[in-house]
C-alpha cells in the first residue's frame, strides 16, 4: 500500500496536478478523496472496443495520516521532497516535521532554508560529495562546493545521528553503488587532499564549537588524506584531530585503514580509513575528558563489533587451487591486540569474564552471514591463525562450531585441523 500512495503521489498527471492545485483546501482538511481525471465519453468507447483494460480504483490520498505520508515521502531524494511538501500546509506543518531520514543528491540541495521544517532527521545521505571522472568511473573527483556547503546544513538538524558522506555512481553497470574518498582513486589526488583537509578540519570545528551535536553516532566517508605517518614516525595531524573531536560514541568504534579488507559488504560504519595505529587511537581517546571511563564502558561491545568484521577470501594451496576461508585481516586483529593490551594488559583472565562464549559465537555468526547465509548444520571453514590469535588474547571462541582450516607446508595445501590430507 505505501508504494501504490508514493507512486500516486510521484507520477500525478499534469490534469491531476491542477487539480490538486485548485482544491487545496479541501485536500489540506482531508474532507474527500480528489476525483479521477474525468474522459471524455468518445475516448472510454474506444478504449472498451480496443479491449483496453479499466482504470485501477482512484486512491483515496487525502485520507492518509501524515505518519504514512512520512514515511512514503522517505524513499523519495530530498529534491523530491521539498516539492511533494508544497502540496499543502497539511504537508509543510504535519509531514515533513515527521520524516526522519534524507537523501541529497547534488549539492545545490545543501541550503538551511528549508530545513528548519525537518525536526525529527536523524540520518541524511549525501552522495553529492563525490563525482565519478568523466569517462572513468574507476576514479573520482571531490565537489569543494558541496565540502564547503556541509557543516552548516548538518547543524541545522538537531536530533541528527548519522551522516554519510560518500559518491554515488550510476554509470557503470558491474560497478554501480557508492564509494567514498579515497586519495589512490583520486582523480586529482593535488586537487583533493586539500578539499578533504579543509572537510575534516570543518567538522571537528563544528564538534568542538557545539555547532554539531555530541549525539551524533557516526559521520562516515571522512578519509585521512595523506594516508602515511609522519616522517619521525608519528601518526598525522589530520587524524588525530578527528579523534580528539569526533563524539567519543563514534571514535570508540573506529578502526585501522585496512580493516575492510576480505568482507563481502564494506558498509562505511564498518570502518573509518585512519593511518593511526591501534594504539596511537587509543591513546589520543584516552587523553580525553571522559575517553579512559569511555573505553571500558564500551569495551564488550567493541569486542563484539571486531568480531562481527569477519573477512572472507581464497586461501591459495601449493597446486594453485584455492579454498575459501574466513579470517579476521591484520587491521582487526591489531585492534583486538591493542584494546586487551590496553584494558588488560598481562590480566587475560579479565577479558575472559568480560566476554562469553554465547555472546562471541553470535558475533562471530553476524560477520559470516554478511558473505552467506546460515544453514543448520553448516560449520563454515575458519583460518586456525586468527582464531589462535583470539585465544591466546583471552577471548573464548568455540572451536567446535567452525572447520579449522591450517596450512601443511610439507604438503602445500590448506588442511582441516586433527585430519589427514585425504580426510581433507
Amino acid at each position: 500500500q505505501v508504494v501504490s500512495w508514493y507512486s500516486e503521489l510521484s507520477f500525478l498527471s499534469e490534469e491531476r496536478r491542477a487539480m490538486v492545485k485548485t482544491r487545496r483546501k479541501t485536500y489540506a482538511d482531508d474532507a474527500v478523496a480528489l476525483p479521477p481525471t474525468k474522459r471524455c465519453k468518445a475516448e472510454a468507447e474506444e478504449d472498451a472496443a480496443g479491449g483496453a483494460e479499466p482504470e485501477p480504483a482512484p486512491v483515496n490520498i487525502g485520507c492518509l495520516p501524515p505518519e504514512m505520508w512520512a514515511l512514503a515521502l522517505e524513499f523519495l531524494l530530498y529534491e523530491e521532497v521539498l516539492r511533494s511538501c508544497t502540496v499543502s500546509k497539511n504537508f509543510l506543518h504535519d509531514v515533513m516535521p515527521r520524516i526522519t531520514r534524507i537523501c541529497i543528491m547534488h549539492s545545490r540541495e545543501l541550503h538551511v532554508a528549508p530545513t528548519g521544517r525537518f525536526k525529527n532527521v536523524t540520518l541524511v545521505n549525501m552522495f553529492c560529495l563525490l563525482q565519478c571522472s568523466p569517462g572513468n568511473c574507476s576514479l573520482h573527483t571531490i565537489d569543494a562546493d558541496a565540502a564547503g556547503r556541509i557543516v552548516p546544513f548538518l547543524s541545522r538538524f538537531p536530533k541528527l545521528e548519522e551522516s554519510n558522506l560518500l559518491g554515488l555512481c550510476e554509470h557503470d553497470v558491474e560497478d554501480s553503488g557508492w564509494y567514498q574518498y579515497e586519495p589512490e582513486t583520486c582523480a586529482s589526488p593535488e586537487e583533493g587532499r586539500p578539499v578533504m583537509t579543509s572537510l575534516i578540519h570543518s567538522l571537528c570545528g563544528g564538534f568542538r564549537s557545539g555547532l554539531l551535536s555530541q549525539g551524533v553516532k557516526a559521520v562516515n566517508g571522512p578519509t585521512c588524506p595523506r594516508r602515511e605517518p609522519n616522517a619521525d614516525g608519528t601518526g598525522c595531524e589530520h587524524c588525530k584531530m578527528m579523534v580528539h573531536a569526533f563524539p567519543l560514541d563514534t571514535v570508540v568504534y573506529w578502526q585501522h585503514h585496512g580493516s575492510e579488507e576480505g568482507l563481502s559488504e564494506p558498509y562505511a560504519d564498518f570502518y573509518n580509513s585512519l593511518c593511526l595505529t591501534s594504539s596511537e587511537r587509543l591513546e589520543c581517546i584516552a587523553e580525553r575528558p571522559g575517553g579512559k571511563e569511555m573505553l571500558k564502558k564500551k569495551a564488550k561491545d567493541i569486542f563484539e563489533h571486531l568480531l562481527s568484521c569477519v573477512a572472507k577470501g581464497p586461501a591459495e594451496n601449493q597446486d594453485g587451487t584455492t579454498t575459501d576461508v574466513y579470517f579476521y585481516n591484520e587491521a582487526v586483529l591489531s585492534d583486538f591486540v591493542a584494546l586487551a593490551d590496553y584494558l588488560f594488559k598481562n590480566r587475560p583472565s579479565q577479558l575472559n569474564r568480560l566476554l562469553n562464549v554465547d555472546d562471541c559465537l553470535d558475533s562471530i555468526w553476524e560477520g559470516v552471514e554478511m558473505h552467506e547465509e546460515r544453514k543448520e548444520g553448516y560449520r563454515p571453514h575458519f583460518s586456525t591463525v586468527s582464531l589462535d590469535e583470539l585465544a591466546d588474547i583471552g577471548i573464548p571462541i568455540a572451536m567446535s562450531a567452525f572447520r579449522i582450516l591450517d596450512y601443511k607446508e610439507d604438503v602445500g595445501k590448506w588442511v582441516h585441523r586433527g585430519e589427514t590430507e585425504e580426510s581433507a
